[in-house]
């Protein structure tokens, strides 16, 4: 089964040990497909997935916030989270995190809202 819900991309987080704990807590709900962490350049590359709607809120109330924990002071990152059609941009900064939701971008004039979603 595919998952409904995707988070990926890259961020920086402050150490190994940082990086071995998130994956910890992500593994309890989410299947990781990628999860490598390249220490000299303290960078997490993620690409993990889950097909449960309710996991939504733990990733927003928990995940996010522990994701800032770990960041290095000053520096910023963000991550995207794709929700079937829905797809957002998490920023990540040092203890803080903004979840920002990208809209449906216009239709051409000549599809006239036609086919699946029109």
């Amino acid at each position: 089964m595919s998952n409904v819900c995707i988070l990926f991309g890259e961020i920086h987080i402050n150490s190994e040990p940082d990086a071995i704990s998130l994956k910890q807590i992500l593994e309890r709900r989410i299947y990781l497909d990628t999860y490598d962490y390249i220490p000299e350049k303290k960078i997490l590359i993620i690409d993990a997935g889950f097909d449960t709607l309710k996991h939504i809120n733990w990733l927003e109330k928990f995940v996010y916030k522990k994701i800032s924990e770990y960041m290095p002071e000053n520096s910023f990152g963000r991550l995207y989270f794709k929700e079937g059609q829905f797809f957002s941009c998490i920023y990540f900064g040092y203890q803080k995190y903004h979840i920002a939701d990208y809209g449906e971008p216009d239709f051409p004039e000549w599809w006239n809202g036609k086919g699946i979603r029109g």
